[in-house]
């Protein structure tokens, strides 16, 4: 699949240089962060990655890794794939170079590790986990060639989730995952299945290569910058010289693409069973419900409280009397329209109401401010719900009596 060429700040640029005229010299470790690892107590990094018919965004994302500041050297990288994909990174990445030199990976590994490089065990690239559907006719599972029909999308969606989950229930792990190859349905399922799962130290990446490096008609294909830089070349038209390109002038960039762990509103979602589509579909009931349910409030002007689902906060008196007389009008049209509309509405409902428990006139600031005081107090306590940001149209709710009135 061709990669997008999106222009941003470069994460690594090789200087340009003279083409060398002495054999290469084995590049030494990137800083004493790459010295030969030993057991420690921080988590081990695992890159997790989709791929097809372009393996060379594994080199190019921990390539891009490898330049953050601190470096970020994975210690497994694991990639999800197909037949095809895994044929691929065989033939480009692992097969032995012209005159049985060092492959693709074995050089990646040796500019990143220094010539300590064969005693390092970080970037060590699992076997490729080629995603399977069922035949029911022979009873076994088997590899997809590719990602084409509805059953290869389920048992990719399916096989996605459960590697992101056993990542990540393992607390001495920290993910980056990259959804920079494969079909753009892997790349999709990839990014759902961190919003599910992923927790926040982990990562969700993607990689990016300026022209004409991300050209799979280049030759030879660019994997990442040597040292020192090769030349490359991509034929013209009929009868025209080959252009050439150094691969000084290789920019690869790295992009981080935000998503929202789900798991910490769902403490219970990694832990259980199922498919993908059981997965989202339960939590999209949960959500539903969420947005159903009527939250139980209680305000108790003469204690100056709030009680949310039984958990107390103290609210300034004329905060907690502007909530008041909301929660009392929020049927009401003129509060309904906003907070200009709302202001005479609920001044002279605090005037008829001595459990009001602050009367005065109210202004379309006293609402803005009082609301926001509220809403922080809110969070401070990590109450879910609260007022909205912008209407007075709030959450589902149930105003109850104080259970000090209460018969």
């Amino acid at each position: 699949m061709k990669k997008s060429r999106v222009q941003t700040k470069p994460v690594a640029r090789l200087p340009k240089s003279p083409a060398a005229t002495k054999p290469p010299a084995r590049r030494p470790a990137l800083s004493q962060a790459a010295a030969p690892s030993s057991p420690t107590s921080q988590p081990s990094t695992i890159l997790l990655a989709v791929t097809g018919m372009s393996p060379a965004v594994l080199t190019e994302t921990v390539w891009a890794l490898a330049q953050e500041k601190p470096t970020v050297i994975p210690d497994r990288v694991v990639v999800l794939t197909t037949v095809a994909g895994s044929g691929a990174i065989e033939r480009e990445l692992l097969a032995p170079g012209t005159a049985g030199g060092d492959s693709n990976w074995q050089r990646l590994r040796l500019a990143l590790l220094g010539d300590m490089a064969g005693e390092d065990h970080r970037l060590i690239l699992d076997p490729p986990r080629m995603i399977a559907t069922i035949d029911s006719r022979t009873g076994r599972g088997v590899p997809v060639e590719d990602i084409r029909h509805p059953a290869d999308n389920t048992a990719a969606a399916n096989f996605i989730l459960e590697e992101v989950r056993r990542i990540v229930e393992n607390r001495d792990t920290r993910l980056v995952a990259s959804l920079a190859g494969g079909r753009k349905t892997m790349g999709a399922l990839l990014y759902a299945a961190m919003t599910l799962l992923g927790r926040e130290t982990d990562r969700l990446t993607h990689v990016l290569v300026n022209e004409p490096f991300d050209d799979p008609r280049l030759q030879p294909r660019f994997y990442f910058p040597p040292d020192p830089p090769r030349v490359h070349w991509l034929s013209g038209a009929p009868g025209a010289a080959p252009r050439e390109f150094s691969s000084a002038d290789a920019r690869i960039e790295l992009a981080d693409v935000p998503f929202v762990p789900l798991r910490n509103r769902f403490l219970d979602l990694a832990e259980l069973p199922g498919s993908f589509h059981a997965l989202i579909a339960r939590y999209s009931r949960q959500f539903h419900a969420d947005a159903t349910r009527k939250v139980r409030i209680e305000i108790r002007l003469a204690e100056k409280a709030l009680i949310i689902e039984g958990q107390r906060l103290r609210i300034r008196p004329k905060a907690l009397a502007i909530l008041h007389a909301l929660l009392v009008l929020q049927d009401d049209p003129a509060v309904q329209r906003g907070q200009m509309e709302a202001q005479d509405k609920l001044t002279e409902w605090l005037a008829q109401h001595p459990l009001g428990g602050w009367q005065g006139q109210v202004t379309s600031d006293d609402i803005k401010h009082e609301l926001s005081f509220i809403r922080s107090e809110l969070k401070r306590q990590r109450v879910a719900w609260m007022p909205p940001l912008r209407s007075l149209r709030f959450p589902p709710f149930q105003l109850v009596a104080p259970s000090n009135q209460r018969r």
